[in-house]
């Protein structure tokens, strides 16, 4: 959706970035409140969560939500939506790369896992419902399991109100273990924020943790969301990260 797309905030963001982000203080390690914006959000559910519901991964022991239909995975506020027809997304669509009709997907819906993805050819393999998630990567490309619009939803509050740490970027997301979910990756463009907005910068350090794990410890979310590729999400705010300083 080009509409959404406003090239004043993003220049204006850059430019901050660029410009205030240059030296900064040390952080000691420690455990800390942390703000992810969207962009680190989506890095994380492309590095493990996305895979992990893939009906594929799942029934060939491959995806640590396997067997867990029905258990709780995430915070119970937290709910990860597959909508086709959500018009921030720009994968919107009517049918799926294989045909057939869409719909929204409900993977997990307050905290509780609900669906995996299947495509035609994996779901009959499995004895199991297509939930129309084929998507192709061009126009010679052949049909896999992916996602429209992958929405991210918990609730919305001032999340850089109190003090925390912001992350922009993570570099090396795709490093984590999709089985696992464990990751350890170095932070990009931090800052000390807070009273609502980013203070001073954080020279280096590295975030770890595990990504499945940090379902459960989403404390709200902003209440403007940003569309990177087939994900639409939010600002997050997590308690008790680990951040690894030089000291």
């Amino acid at each position: 959706n080009l509409d959404s797309i406003d090239p004043e905030k993003i220049g204006e963001e850059s430019a901050f970035f660029a410009a205030k982000g240059q030296g900064g203080e040390e952080i000691e390690t420690g455990r800390y409140d942390v703000v992810l914006s969207p962009l680190a959000v989506s890095q994380l559910l492309d590095a493990a969560v996305i895979p992990a519901l893939s009906g594929r991964n799942v029934h060939t022991g491959r995806s640590v939500f396997a067997g867990r239909i029905g258990e709780t995975v995430a915070g119970e506020n937290i709910s990860l939506i597959d909508d086709p027809m959500d018009s921030r997304g720009v994968a919107n669509c009517a049918w799926d790369g294989e045909g057939m009709p869409v719909r929204t997907i409900p993977f997990i819906e307050h905290g509780v896992l609900q669906s995996f993805a299947y495509d035609l050819r994996t779901a009959y393999r499995y004895d199991q419902k297509p939930t129309a998630s084929a998507v192709r990567t061009g126009q010679s490309g052949a049909p896999a399991i992916g996602n429209h619009n992958l929405i991210l939803k918990g609730p919305e509050s001032d999340i850089l109100d109190e003090k925390a740490v912001f992350v922009h970027d993570l570099i090396g997301a795709h490093t984590a273990n999709p089985m696992s979910g464990d990751f350890s990756v170095e932070l990009s463009s931090p800052f000390f924020a807070s009273e609502g907005a980013l203070q001073e910068p954080i020279r280096t350090g590295m975030i770890s943790g595990n990504i499945f794990d940090i379902l459960h410890k989403i404390q709200g979310v902003s209440k403007e969301t940003r569309t990177l590729g087939s994900t639409i999400v939010p600002s997050v705010r997590l308690s008790d990260i680990t951040i690894i300083g030089r000291g």
